[in-house]
């Protein structure tokens, strides 16, 4: 046992910061922990250093010495990081998430309302990693303050461009942006929080794990949503393509990890029989937002065996899921997987919905083109004739002989879907909006030739799939993300290119970029400032799905993904920004 004499002589020798960092680099032993303790050793945290423009964490040879006898002497060493005071320096926080993760779960569940407290510091993101292995640590002792910390973890925060964007809403210029929520959270460390601390707690308490996860999406959607939003309308078929794994769907937004997290925890839940398929669906019951009736649809096709027969017949007879564009994939598969269990008059009724045809807001607009003028009467049956074949696709070969000879026959009037049920192919291509070149021969053309087309091709009004600026727009960002590096050192080249194509180009940056290294960096600044430059008066925009128009600007999305590209790069997310570099920033 260490005395107080003991303690007084050690007082006495460590004069220097020397002194004191070879004591506790040296010693082994917990003997001296509480000794320390008694006597102020754990009183006084160094802070951080701050100068212009950097910041130093200064480390603590108490904490460290602590940390690492932590498992030898587990009650006291929970003492003295409790005793610690609050700090913002990193080092000794880091210690003390040593001392939680190296001390049984019981011991380290005291610690969870401290470290809760930290990580509501936006400056103290980079201690995800190691709350991620707590929170897995610390479920089973004290499931409630394990789930609090990864709630506080994976919520978002709401745009902050909010005010903003509305102003310019209001003004008539904000085309195509909602708000995006930010996560709190690196993308890496939001992923592995998600993928290692879901599962510890979904083992200790499903309902309320699933719970949890459907409770920040639902906030999240409603963040994200503008108040005129239509009733239950998220836009999740663009910025969550698909339920089921699909690479389709973007893997640079958190919220797509969340849905995933949610998706398999459930199926999970119910394979392991912690819990029933009624109480699986009941988690999606309460939100109204269109993700959660198609996170349903997923999961009963996935359990269809275990549902309810009853419940399918319902989910396959709402009328909304049949006609909205907006459950196409997940209703389609769960028709093709659940068709046989419908009455022959059900049947019927899937049939009589599909000739009925489009309801009166999708015809108003397959009657008209982009600039709102009416087409002609074969153009308006085709697309018509398109909608009715993918409503039938996903049961094509269940068709009795009258009905199969209607979908032939529709199929002749337009064709069968490319990648049936998808809003969105290939970052942004919209179903019904194809490309004029297949990526294959986009991708074979020099850059030159590429740009001459990019420059001079123009789309004409032709059937309900031909080929649109948005699609010749998604196949470049495909090629982009695919080959970054390459465009990234030429983008001056595309001065006086549409902006509809830039806005593609710079999509395929974001999402192709990081990890890279880049050697020449002035072609895309000759390019970022052009675009800032150009002239954008308000002007009609006409939308090519609706042929409708309304006021708007034609650079400003391209502007704004502009904008976000140099704030990503900024941050770090993409890739490294040299220092020479960041000057030319602030010319943008």
């Amino acid at each position: 046992m260490i005395t107080g004499d003991q303690i007084k002589h050690l007082q006495s020798l460590l004069q220097s910061g020397a002194d004191t960092n070879f004591f506790f680099s040296s010693i082994r032993s917990p003997e001296w922990l509480p000794a320390l303790l008694q006597h102020g050793f754990f009183d006084s945290p160094p802070k951080p250093v701050r100068g212009g423009g950097w910041v130093q964490y200064p480390p603590w040879p108490q904490s460290r010495y602590l940390a690492r006898v932590a498992a030898q002497l587990p009650e006291v060493a929970v003492k003295a990081a409790l005793h610690i005071p609050h700090t913002e320096n990193i080092r000794v926080n880091d210690d003390i998430f040593g001392v939680a993760l190296a001390v049984p779960p019981p011991l380290a569940t005291n610690l969870l309302p401290r470290i809760t407290e930290w990580v509501k510091d936006e400056d103290l993101r980079w201690m995800a990693i190691d709350v991620t292995d707590l929170i897995a640590h610390t479920a089973s002792a004290d499931f409630k303050s394990a789930a609090g910390l990864l709630r506080s973890l994976i919520s978002f925060t709401p745009d902050p461009e909010k005010q903003e964007k509305a102003r310019i809403r209001e003004a008539g210029g904000l085309v195509g942006w909602g708000l995006e929520p930010r996560s709190r959270l690196e993308l890496h460390a939001y992923q592995k929080l998600l993928t290692t601390a879901v599962p510890a707690l979904l083992r200790e308490r499903p309902l309320e794990t699933l719970s949890l996860l459907a409770g920040v999406l639902d906030r999240f959607i409603q963040d994200k949503m503008n108040e005129d939003a239509s009733p239950g309308y998220d836009g999740s078929v663009y910025w969550r393509p698909s339920i089921s794994a699909s690479g389709q769907n973007p893997d640079h937004q958190p919220v797509s990890y969340l849905v995933s997290a949610l998706r398999d925890a459930g199926k999970t839940a119910v394979t392991d029989r912690w819990i029933t398929v009624d109480q699986l669906l009941s988690v999606v019951q309460k939100p109204a937002w269109h993700i959660f009736r198609r996170i349903e649809l997923h999961w009963a096709r996935v359990f269809h065996a275990q549902v309810d027969p009853a419940l399918l017949r319902r989910m396959l007879l709402t009328s909304d899921y049949f006609f909205s564009g907006n459950f196409d994939l997940e209703y389609g598969q769960l028709l093709r997987e659940a068709f046989s269990i419908l009455t022959p008059d059900e049947q019927t009724q899937i049939f009589q919905w599909t000739e009925q045809g489009p309801q009166a807001d999708d015809l108003a607009w397959m009657t008209k083109n982009a600039s709102g003028e009416e087409v002609s009467g074969e153009v308006a049956a085709g697309r018509i004739a398109y909608w009715k074949v993918n409503r039938l696709f996903w049961i094509k070969d269940a068709l009795p002989p009258g009905w199969r000879a209607h979908y032939d026959q529709w199929v002749a009037q337009s064709c069968e879907p490319e990648h049936p049920g998808f809003h969105v192919w290939s970052g942004g291509v919209e179903v019904g909006v194809r490309s004029p070149l297949r990526p294959e021969d986009f991708r074979a053309m020099p850059l030159p030739q590429q740009l001459d087309f990019l420059r001079t091709w123009k789309p004409k009004a032709r059937n309900w799939n031909g080929p649109m600026q948005e699609g010749l727009a998604g196949t470049l960002q495909a090629e982009v993300k695919a080959q970054p590096v390459h465009f990234f050192e030429k983008a001056d080249q595309f001065i006086d290119v549409d902006s509809t194509y830039l806005g593609g180009l710079l999509r395929g940056f974001v999402e192709g970029l990081k990890d890279h290294a880049v050697s020449t960096w002035p072609p895309f600044w000759t390019l970022a400032r052009w675009i800032p430059n150009q002239p954008d008066p308000e002007t009609e925009l006409p939308d090519e799905f609706t042929g409708q128009s309304r006021p708007g600007r034609r650079w400003l999305s391209c502007r704004i993904g502009l904008a976000r590209f140099v704030d990503a790069l900024l941050k770090g997310e993409l890739v490294k920004l040299p220092l020479a570099e960041r000057a030319s920033v602030w010319e943008v």
